[in-house]
């Protein structure tokens, strides 16, 4: 089963806790036979990850889009939504970051399972 993640930030940021938490989860669905896929703003990379391209990583396939709007990345937006046609599950860790709230909305009106773990704080 492939599971999309849209979050603002993804290890080895460390601009928030969901960065770690989310890294976790997909590591272990990874090694568990599920495909992640993580759509990740660039925010607290600072030079250690590529961004704007697809990378393999122990999580999963994972991208983190330059993002010069952190609030609403529509760069990233539109990745995410891209990403959510072959996606068979959605998991959702925040609804206030308007790149999940919209994919969301999307999954929802197409069907897709959807996973949410709130992680606002």
């Amino acid at each position: 089963m492939k599971v999309l993640f849209p979050v603002q930030v993804f290890y080895p940021s460390q601009a928030g806790g969901p960065a770690n938490t989310v890294f976790w989860l997909a590591k272990h669905l990874k090694a568990n036979g599920f495909e992640p896929t993580i759509v990740s703003t660039d925010m607290g990379i600072n030079g250690t990850s590529p961004l704007n391209e697809w990378v393999e990583t122990e999580a999963g396939r994972t991208i983190y889009v330059q993002t010069r709007q952190q609030y609403f990345p529509l760069r990233q937006t539109f990745i995410s939504l891209r990403e959510l046609y072959s996606a068979d599950i959605v998991h959702l860790s925040s609804l206030l970051f308007p790149t999940a709230f919209i994919t969301g909305i999307f999954a929802r009106l197409f069907g897709k399972k959807i996973a949410w773990s709130p992680q606002d704080g």
